[in-house]
C-alpha cells in the first residue's frame, strides 16, 4: 500500500479541495490572484529546485521496504515527493487565508487583550 502516497493525498490535497470552494467566494480579487501568483510562481518552482538539489545532493533517498512508491516520477523523482512539497504550500495558504476570513468576520469587532 502506498502509504507516504495516501498520506499526503488525504493530509494536504482533500483539505485543500475541502478548503478552496468553501473559502474562494469570500476572497477578494486580488486576494485569490495573489495566492496563484505565489503558488504556480514561488511554491512550484521552489519546490522543483529543492527536490532536485536534495536529491542531488543526497539529502534523502526512498526506502520502499516499509513504505512502498506509486513508481511514477517526474525527471527521476518520485511524484510522492511533489504531492508534499505542493499539497503542504496549498493547503497551508489555504489555512491561513481561511483563518483570515474568521479572524476578520467574528474577532475584529473584540478588543484582543
Amino acid at each position: 500500500m502506498p502509504r507516504y502516497f495516501l498520506l499526503y493525498f488525504f493530509g494536504f490535497w482533500v483539505p485543500s479541495f475541502v478548503l478552496m470552494p468553501a473559502i474562494w467566494p469570500f476572497l477578494e480579487k486580488s486576494t485569490r490572484k495573489a495566492f496563484w501568483i505565489t503558488f504556480l510562481g514561488l511554491c512550484l518552482p521552489t519546490s522543483l529546485v529543492v527536490e532536485y538539489v536534495y536529491l542531488w545532493a543526497d539529502v534523502w533517498n526512498f526506502s520502499e521496504a516499509w513504505d512502498p512508491l506509486i513508481g511514477w516520477t517526474l525527471f527521476g523523482a518520485p511524484v510522492e515527493e511533489f504531492f508534499f512539497w505542493l499539497g503542504a504550500c496549498g493547503v497551508i495558504m489555504l489555512l491561513y487565508l481561511a483563518f483570515d476570513l474568521l479572524d476578520r468576520r467574528f474577532f475584529r469587532r473584540v478588543p484582543h487583550a
